[in-house]
């Protein structure tokens, strides 16, 4: 437990210290505090995954953290890179998303009850419908996603996904999981930052939103890693 805290710990300060200097002036020191915040949560999930008996919930969280680690620091990087924007751009997008498919693989391998269909496919349903009222309300809410609107689509579709899906999941189990609640809102706070993080890429948005959008991720990464802990 002490070992947790102490990552954890460290974790919350080079997250405060990645949010001033993103404020300040997002220079190649701040891309290096992100890799590090990033990689505390990999060995977070190590740990929790030794501590708590090698559940097979942590082998799909090791995978997903690391996708995560590594989209970090592709996103990072394209700013030194400008020749290769895009690429690092996708490259950092497609990681996330990776990464929640394997999240989305976990929680259903170890958390489904047989006979609760509905689970199987209604979060999916509701996350098409979400992601695609979200293209079609763009302009309202002040997006261009120019021609990506499938891969905005797609990517949409993957995050709510997990969110409706713990959900779901959540209420199979009448609503009284730690693991699952926990994985619930942590996967809730992902939806609000990588919906934030759209409008920073698509649309206007201030410094403040930036940091804000940051926060919820790193909330979102801390409660899903910190869950394996109540199994």
């Amino acid at each position: 437990m002490l070992v947790s805290i102490l990552l954890m710990s460290f974790g919350f300060v080079l997250m405060i210290l990645f949010i001033i200097g993103k404020l300040i002036n997002y220079s190649l020191k701040v891309t290096i505090l992100k890799a590090l915040a990033s990689s505390l949560f990999v060995a977070l999930v190590i740990y929790l995954f030794c501590l708590k008996g090698y559940p097979t919930l942590g082998i799909y969280f090791m995978i997903a953290s690391f996708l995560g680690m590594v989209g970090d620091i592709l996103l990072g990087l394209k700013r030194y890179f400008t020749k290769f924007k895009g690429v690092f751009n996708y490259g950092g997008f497609l990681c996330f998303a990776s990464g929640h498919i394997v999240y989305i693989v976990g929680i259903f391998a170890c958390f489904y009850r047989s006979g609760h269909y509905l689970v199987t496919f209604l979060p999916f349903i509701t996350a098409l419908l979400f992601s695609g009222a979200v293209i079609f309300f763009r302009k309202y809410l002040n997006l261009d996603f120019g021609n990506k609107n499938i891969p905005t689509f797609i990517y949409i579709t993957l995050v709510s996904s997990l969110f409706f899906s713990n959900f779901a999941l959540l209420w199979s189990y009448n609503f009284n999981h730690l693991t699952l609640t926990l994985l619930t809102v942590g996967s809730f706070c992902f939806l609000v930052s990588d919906l934030m993080l759209c409008k920073s890429y698509f649309g206007k948005y201030s410094k403040a939103e930036s940091a804000i959008y940051t926060v919820f991720y790193y909330i979102a990464q801390f409660m899903i890693v910190f869950s394996i802990f109540f199994l």
